[in-house]
């Protein structure tokens, strides 16, 4: 596994804490890194970071967790270069509204 270190506005390190495999209704698989914050505990950024106001542990208690698929980000960089491309902007400009 490869380690993939992801840096939050004020420099707090986070850590890949595990990998979930996901399988849909129509049988794509994807797989979601997820991470966690390791210093977010006097983050004046805290508040703003951490959205759900709703939870029952206090936003003292709480880190910050992200879910992140590469292969989303991957394919979504592929799929912004055919749309850019001149062969991807002709059919753009034909489509009616």
């Amino acid at each position: 596994m490869k380690k993939m270190i992801i840096i939050f506005v004020k420099m707090a390190k986070t850590f890949a804490n595990k990998i979930i495999n996901r399988k849909s209704k129509t049988g794509y698989k994807s797989e979601i890194n997820c991470y966690t914050c390791e210093e977010c505990c006097y983050c004046q950024y805290k508040s703003s970071c951490i959205k759900r106001s709703n939870s029952k542990i206090p936003l003292e208690n709480r880190t910050k967790n992200l879910q992140v698929s590469k292969l989303f980000y991957e394919k979504r960089k592929e799929n912004l270069k055919r749309i850019i491309s001149p062969e991807g902007f002709e059919p753009r400009m034909n489509r009616s509204i």
